[in-house]
C-alpha cells in the first residue's frame, strides 16, 4: 500500500501484514471467524496429554477405574474444552469433538477398534460402562456456569453487556448457522430453561432463571448428573472471583 504527500521526493510506503490466523489468550481468532482451528488445537494438545500419561493413569489397572475417569474428566475433558464458554460449534463440530472423547474412554477400556468391529459393540454400551457422559454434556456444563456468573454480574458490567448483545434467545436460531447465540439457546434448551424450535426466552428472563435457587438442582437433573455437580463447579469459581 503505498501512500505519499505532493512533494514526490517524499513519498513512502506502508506494509500491512495479513494473517489467516493469530493466537490471542490461547485461543485461535480466524479469518473465517469459525472454531475449527480452535477444535483442531485442541484434539492435538488432549492427544498429546493422552498418550503421555495414557500407560501410567488412565490404562493402569492398578488404579480405580472410577478414579481414572475422574482424573480425564479432571485434565483430558478440561484440556479439550479450554475456552468453549463462548464458542459457536455446529452439530459437526460437536461431532468431532464426540469421537476423541468415545476413543479416549475406548482406550482407558482397551477395547479397540478390531473388538468393536468383530463384537458390533455401541457407543451407548461404551458409555454406559465407563458411566461418562457425552462431550456435549461437559461442554453445555461449561457454557451455563459461564451464563449463571454473568446472570449475577452487576448489569453494567462490560461482560453482561457483551453476552446479553448476543444471548437474546427470542425467535428462531438456524440450526445451520454457528452464532453465539445459537449456542447460548440450544444450553438453555438442554436443561429446560427454554423451549425448542421457534419459542424462545427473553434475556431478562434466562437471567432470573439463571439466578434461582432451584436452578441449578434442575440442571444436574436434566443433564444427569450427580447431585451437588454443577454448584460445586458455581462455587469453586466465584470463590476465586472474590479473591481476585
Amino acid at each position: 500500500m503505498i501512500g505519499g504527500n505532493k512533494n514526490p521526493a517524499l513519498t513512502y510506503f506502508f506494509i500491512v501484514k495479513f494473517t489467516n490466523r493469530f493466537k490471542y489468550l490461547g485461543t485461535y481468532i480466524t479469518q473465517d471467524l469459525s472454531d475449527n482451528t480452535n477444535i483442531d488445537e485442541r484434539i492435538l494438545l488432549a492427544s498429546k496429554h493422552c498418550n503421555a500419561i495414557g500407560k501410567e493413569i488412565f490404562r493402569n489397572r492398578k488404579i480405580s477405574f472410577h478414579i481414572r475417569c475422574h482424573l480425564y474428566i479432571a485434565t483430558t475433558i478440561s484440556i479439550i474444552l479450554w475456552g468453549c464458554d463462548t464458542w459457536a460449534l455446529t452439530c459437526l463440530q460437536i461431532m468431532r469433538l464426540e469421537v476423541f472423547h468415545r476413543k479416549c474412554i475406548r482406550k482407558m477400556l482397551r477395547i479397540t477398534m478390531h473388538q468393536v468391529k468383530e463384537h458390533e459393540i455401541k457407543n451407548e454400551f461404551i458409555m454406559k460402562k465407563s458411566n461418562l457422559k457425552p462431550v456435549e454434556t461437559y461442554l453445555r456444563i461449561r457454557q451455563l456456569r459461564f451464563l449463571t456468573r454473568i446472570a449475577h454480574m452487576d448489569p453494567s458490567r462490560l461482560p453482561r453487556q457483551v453476552v446479553n448483545s448476543q444471548a437474546n434467545a427470542n425467535g428462531s436460531c438456524s440450526r445451520n448457522v454457528a452464532t453465539t447465540k445459537r449456542a447460548y439457546k440450544m444450553a438453555l434448551e438442554k436443561v429446560g430453561l427454554c423451549q425448542n424450535g421457534k419459542g424462545g426466552i427473553t434475556t431478562q428472563a434466562w437471567i432470573e432463571r439463571l439466578k434461582h435457587p432451584d436452578t441449578a438442582e434442575l440442571i444436574e437433573t436434566n443433564l444427569g448428573l450427580t447431585h451437588g455437580t454443577f454448584k460445586r463447579g458455581r462455587k469453586g469459581k466465584r470463590r476465586r472471583e472474590e479473591n481476585t
